[in-house]
C-alpha cells in the first residue's frame, strides 16, 4: 500500500467518522426540542389555572361547566388543536399524545356541559374533534408500549 492510498482510505474514514457524529448530534438536537416541546404544553395544560379549573371540573362534566366563559373553553380547544398540529407534524408519537394529553380530551368532548353552550359539530371545532377521533382510535386499542413511550 503506497502512501496516497493510506492517505486516502484514512480521509475517507475521517470523513464517515464526522458524517456520523454530525447524524447522531442531529438526532440528539432533535430529542431535545421535542422534550422542550413537550414540557411547554405540559406545562401550559397543568399550569394554567382556567386549564386546570377546566379539568377539574370535567372529571365528573359538573353541572358548573355551563357557567365557564366561552373564551376559556375556545382556548382550551386551541389548546389540543396545537397539539394536533404537533402531533401531525411527528414532533410527538401516539403514545404520548395520548398517555399524557387525551385523558382531557376524551372528556371534554364526552361532555354534555361543556357543549350545552356550544355545537360542537359547528366547522370551528373540526380539528378537535379528527383529535378526538384518532384518540378513539388509540384509545379502542390501546397497550401501554415503553418501546414507543419516548421523545
Amino acid at each position: 500500500m503506497n502512501a496516497s492510498n493510506y492517505i486516502a482510505i484514512v480521509a475517507a474514514a475521517i470523513a464517515l467518522a464526522t458524517l456520523w457524529k454530525s447524524i447522531t448530534e442531529y438526532i440528539r438536537q432533535g430529542s431535545t426540542k421535542r422534550a422542550e416541546q413537550f414540557i411547554e404544553m405540559r406545562s401550559r395544560l397543568r399550569g394554567n389555572p382556567r386549564f386546570v379549573n377546566l379539568c377539574e371540573l370535567l372529571e365528573t362534566d359538573s353541572p358548573a361547566l355551563r357557567t365557564v366563559p366561552l373564551l376559556d373553553k375556545d382556548n382550551f380547544i386551541g389548546f389540543f388543536e396545537e397539539l394536533t398540529l404537533l402531533w401531525n407534524s411527528m414532533v410527538f408519537n401516539d403514545e404520548i399524545v395520548y398517555y399524557m394529553f387525551g385523558y382531557y380530551a376524551l372528556r371534554c368532548h364526552k361532555s354534555e356541559n361543556f357543549w350545552s353552550d356550544l355545537n360542537r359539530n359547528q366547522i370551528q371545532w373540526a380539528h378537535f374533534n379528527d383529535f378526538v377521533k384518532r384518540l378513539e382510535d388509540i384509545e379502542s386499542s390501546y397497550k401501554p408500549s415503553r418501546r414507543r413511550f419516548h421523545l
